[in-house]
């Protein structure tokens, strides 16, 4: 028979370095019903349809009655989602979150005020004052340094998706990527992406640890993207992503660095180096 002590659920071994008086604390703790394992049925809460997703997502969609639903902690959650449809011979859609946000310590409401306070080589038009200013940020998991990339990309040239395309509701088609990647980790790399986004860094770089993103409303996109033989590639808006790193993305979590780190750490270097002066 097996004595007291403390094992592995796993693989039912016991623990070499556990002290007796870690196994008497345990002992004496009182059994908790949140140790038990729960499970969720993966059926439409709207029409009782199997929803789709696999292992790895946290956007579950039904094909039944095109929609999407979260997981959450205390079961499905109804996610807006939409997507922009893209031309006959789009290979992929990829999911984006995209997050209004104001950010009035570096005064920006607009899209317009983005695009002069990051000094973007674009002229503001008039109509986008009056465009909400808008992060697209990847839903799904990329390599820091690629998802930054992708990320400022995506909200860069925003203006060219909404004027060419037309937005729809969602409606489920073959090829759509899974959402693995929370909004919650999305909304703290804004601040990441407004300082990959500086042209001249100087500008932003010192009011970054004062930023604190205002989010008035958040939704998940599907945009579209053709096939160009190493890449994946959004038409109109132009964001590229290598079809290797976003294969690695989803296979491996290990060189997923915490966005919450990078915060912290581009949170408290207000002032860039010298050679950061123009970055492209």
């Amino acid at each position: 028979p097996r004595e007291d002590g403390l094992f592995d659920a796993v693989l039912g071994e016991a623990l070499p370095h556990a002290n007796t008086s870690a196994v008497q604390a345990l002992k004496s703790t009182p059994f908790q019903p949140n140790w038990q394992m729960k499970f969720l049925a993966t059926l439409c809460p709207r029409c009782g349809w199997n929803l789709d997703g696999e292992g790895d997502c946290l956007v579950l969609t039904c094909s039944n009655c095109n929609t999407a639903w979260q997981i959450e902690k205390k079961g499905l959650a109804h996610i807006a989602c939409t997507m922009f449809p893209g031309p006959a011979d789009t290979a992929l859609y990829l999911p984006f979150w995209r997050i209004s946000v104001n950010l009035p310590t570096v005064e920006i409401q607009s899209f317009a005020d983005f695009i002069r306070r990051t000094n973007q080589p674009l002229v503001p038009r008039k109509e986008w004052e009056k465009q909400t200013m808008q992060f697209w940020i990847p839903a799904f998991k990329l390599r820091p340094k690629i998802f930054l990339r992708t990320a400022k990309q995506a909200t860069v040239s925003q203006w060219r998706l909404t004027q060419e395309q037309q937005e729809k509701e969602m409606r489920i088609v073959p090829n759509m990527y899974p959402v693995t990647l929370p909004l919650s980790e999305a909304k703290q790399s804004l601040k990441l992406v407004l300082a990959e986004s500086a042209i001249n860094k100087r500008k932003v770089y010192p009011h970054l640890p004062s930023v604190r993103p205002e989010v008035t409303s958040s939704s998940l996109v599907f945009l579209p993207f053709k096939d160009r033989h190493h890449d994946w590639v959004q038409t109109p808006g132009g964001t590229v992503i290598a079809k290797s790193v976003l294969h690695f993305g989803r296979a491996s979590d290990t060189e997923h660095t915490s966005i919450q780190e990078n915060i912290h750490k581009i949170s408290t270097k207000s002032t860039p180096p010298k050679r950061d002066v123009a970055s492209t």
